[in-house]
């Protein structure tokens, strides 16, 4: 199935890392990660949607409707953007990863 989510990112320089991100998706708990740079971002908030979303597949449980993006309120330096995913597209990597380890 196809998902699109707004996705809230929002900087959290260190000492050690002045463009480190971390990511929200304000419409599914506990679905948040955390990148080193905008593309490492970009990257970690596709596959942790992708595998909550995945999850919740799986479970037989309600998938939320994704809130508009005019509705999302950031502060701050905080930004939103659209994550989308393709949890078919996910199914059949771990489907095809766990034949392979089993052949091996």
């Amino acid at each position: 199935m196809k998902y699109v989510y707004t996705a809230i990112f929002s900087p959290e320089p260190s000492d050690t890392n002045k463009n480190l991100l971390s990511v929200v998706f304000p419409d599914i708990q506990m679905c948040h990660t955390c990148g080193q740079d905008l593309l490492d971002a970009m990257e970690m908030a596709a596959d942790v949607l992708c595998l909550c979303l995945y999850h919740l597949e799986e479970e037989g449980e309600d998938i939320p409707d994704p809130t508009p993006p005019q509705n999302i309120k950031v502060e701050g330096n905080d930004f939103i953007t659209a994550i989308a995913v393709d949890t078919n597209y996910y199914r059949q990597f771990f489907a095809n990863y766990a034949n392979q380890a089993i052949a091996n």
